[in-house]
């Protein structure tokens, strides 16, 4: 079974060793759970045949650069010699916290339908402040397109998730186009974003409706900031944008009002954006719960995959497609499958909707001599 890089053993052992004679007691215990946790995860992958490479750096080191294990990501792979379609998986914790490891059930449910899952980390608050946190994310899926390969991944069928504050970033990498093209990388390279619950989508807004208290802790109080850090900044008319999935938890109006409106711009550009309404969700097991038996919400993005599919001219060559199992819906479906955990609600509140257009005129990119628009007034979405 391969694991870590072997050129990489000699600095992951001198961390391991400062680690235990420096790291306060409760850290080395908790230095302790990781490496346990490590060891049953690869034993339990190696069983499916499967290989796992830790902490890969998705930056070379350089003079000015040091390895950064915030610039790093994990991979998980089946090892099948045919290449399977990548799923990148950016954890939430409100820009200063969480961590890659971090996937609960998605690894080893995205392995068993035929996929290659990478996890990625990025840096945090007060380090990671946009645009350096976003450059990352889009780092870490230029390395996925150009390496992905060695680790029998798809480099043209990579699909972008993320949870909260990774959803924002994720969607950001999906509009901001400057992030990945500073690689040569077309955005559309992402075959489609699902974003988990995230409520930064357009800032201004969501402190002009409720103060946003919160945000301003991280972000500021500059308005120029807010709509720098918003991915509804970059939706102009002429650009192309990848399919979204925008999930929303909890029946909270104010994320499905960041939702509708960000994804009925998006429509105006021609991109396929679905939002799932899921209203008996938390924000928390939204994300908790992909990849679980039954869970609906892992369903719909199974479903948003294959309909994203059928619109995309294929690519070349043709890889492996996931496999589709009982659980897995052929096709959007009007509502999600009961289940014994999951509160009626009706099929207005859990509809996975494709968002009207209105009729509001998207505006053009600025020039390069030009500022970016303040004054973005992307569709009203009811």
């Amino acid at each position: 079974m391969e694991t870590t890089p072997p050129h990489r053993l000699p600095w992951i052992l001198a961390c391991l060793i400062a680690c235990i004679f420096v790291t306060p007691v409760h850290a080395q215990e908790e230095v302790a759970m990781w490496a346990q946790w490590r060891e049953r995860m690869e034993k339990h992958i190696a069983q499916r045949s499967g290989i796992i490479a830790w902490d890969i750096p998705y930056h070379l080191p350089t003079p000015d650069r040091q390895p950064n294990l915030k610039q790093s990501l994990d991979v998980y792979s089946t090892n099948s010699p045919q290449l399977q379609p990548v799923m990148m998986y950016v954890h939430g914790g409100g820009w200063k916290r969480g961590d890659k490891r971090a996937v609960g059930a998605k690894a080893n449910y995205y392995l068993e339908q035929g996929w290659v899952f990478v996890s990625v980390n990025y840096r945090l608050h007060p380090e990671g402040m946009y645009p350096k946190n976003a450059q990352d994310v889009a780092d870490a899926v230029a390395w996925v397109y150009e390496s992905i390969e060695a680790y029998g991944g798809d480099p043209n069928q990579i699909y972008l998730m993320g949870h909260s504050a990774g959803a924002h970033l994720a969607s950001l990498v999906g509009t901001d186009h400057s992030l990945l093209e500073k690689h040569q990388i077309a955005p559309k390279t992402i075959k489609g974003v699902i974003s988990l619950d995230t409520a930064v989508l357009n800032l201004p807004r969501l402190i002009d409706q409720d103060g946003g208290i919160l945000y301003q802790k991280i972000f500021g109080d500059n308005p120029a900031t807010w709509e720098e850090i918003s991915p509804i900044t970059y939706v102009y008319a002429e650009k192309e944008y990848p399919p979204f999935l925008l999930v929303v938890a909890g029946n909270d109006a104010n994320r499905l009002d960041q939702a509708e409106f960000f994804g009925a711009s998006l429509q105006q550009t021609g991109s396929e954006v679905f939002i799932l309404d899921a209203d008996d969700k938390t924000h928390a097991s939204v994300n908790r719960e992909i990849g679980t038996a039954d869970d609906y919400v892992t369903q719909q993005i199974t479903a948003f995959i294959l309909q994203t599919k059928q619109s995309q001219p294929p690519s070349q060559p043709q890889s492996q497609q996931p496999e589709q199992t009982d659980n897995q819906s052929p096709a959007l479906p009007a509502t999600h499958p009961e289940t014994e955990n999951s509160a009626p609600s009706n099929e207005a509140e859990s509809e996975v909707v494709e968002v009207i257009d209105q009729s509001n005129e998207l505006p053009v990119e600025p020039s390069a001599e030009s500022t970016p628009a303040n004054d973005h007034q992307p569709a009203q979405s009811e």
